[in-house]
């Protein structure tokens, strides 16, 4: 028969207000009780935790401690695989890491490639700048052009 005080004690420690040395005689109830209902086994399994179940789960003397754990021949031979596919795998990143990565052409200048973004940026820059009065006389040249055509079209209307 479990004691009331044990009760007590539980509902205190639930609450979070229990004392250190009432925390102890929890401790030392479950330990050394042996037939203890089966509503407070989970009270045991919180205050001792899975270790103190354990004992009385699986008792001492079955355990066989000294017995030997045999594997089957294949386990070798997985685990033998196994390190021979990472070491191909490393082995193979490695040879991807010394072969030297192409760099990418951004365009070419006097018909040499042209691999650095920056240099790529200032030639199509000085190029724009060569080329950009230009287009803007063509632009010009061109609304001139259009301007004719709309009085052409503007005579040839007034004409009978």
């Amino acid at each position: 028969m479990v004691p009331p005080k044990i009760y007590e004690l539980l509902d205190k420690y639930y609450e979070g207000t229990n004392s250190p040395s009432e925390l102890n005689e929890l401790v030392c109830f479950f330990k050394q009780t042996d037939e203890i209902p089966s509503d407070l086994l989970p009270d045991k399994v919180m205050i001792l935790g899975v270790d103190g179940l354990h004992d009385r789960l699986i008792p001492k003397e079955t355990m066989d401690t000294n017995k030997k754990v045999i594997t089957p021949r294949w386990y070798r031979w997985v685990a033998a695989a196994s390190i021979v596919a990472v070491i191909s795998i490393v082995g193979v990143n490695e040879l991807f890491e010394t072969i030297p990565k192409k760099q990418p052409i951004y365009g070419y200048y006097n018909g040499k490639p042209i691999t650095n973004r920056l240099v790529a940026a200032e030639q199509f820059n000085s190029t724009l700048n060569k080329i950009s009065p230009s287009f803007l006389k063509m632009h010009k040249e061109v609304e001139k052009i259009e301007e004719m055509k709309k009085c052409n079209d503007v005579i040839n209307k007034v004409k009978p």
